[in-house]
């Protein structure tokens, strides 16, 4: 009967090992997927603007980057908007240069914002991070 308990106790012993380290597994996992989140919120986005109009990808997250070129030589425009009552705003204003601009900031829960300043329409790409 001893030599079973034995058996037995060493069995729950290697188990007991394995699902702890089966545990640390799935906590480094989920640890590593927490950690590359804001990473994985880089965003792409592109499209057309009229003279003097502005868009948003209407994606808000944390951004604190944003870039965007209009592979023309017109300026482009990018900040982060918000919605403010029953309109947007852009809280830190815009950041533009010719044909591409890219712009760093303190982070704000925003979405990206593109505006053609230009009295031409023209096709655009911009990145949010």
């Amino acid at each position: 009967m001893h030599l079973a308990f034995s058996t037995l106790s060493r069995r729950a012993g290697v188990l007991g090992r394995r699902l702890a380290l089966v545990g640390c597994f799935a906590v480094a996992a989920v640890s590593t997927a927490s950690a590359l989140a804001p990473a994985a919120q880089a965003e792409y986005f592109t499209g057309r603007l009229g003279p003097n109009q502005w868009t948003t990808d209407g994606n808000v997250f944390a951004i604190d980057e944003q870039q965007a070129g209009n592979g023309l030589s017109y300026s482009i425009c990018v900040g982060p908007i918000q919605k403010s009552g029953s309109g947007y705003i852009a809280p830190y204003g815009w950041h533009c240069a010719k044909g591409l601009t890219q712009w760093e900031y303190t982070a704000i829960w925003a979405a990206g914002g593109v505006l053609n300043n230009s009295s031409a329409t023209w096709g655009f790409t911009a990145e949010n991070y």
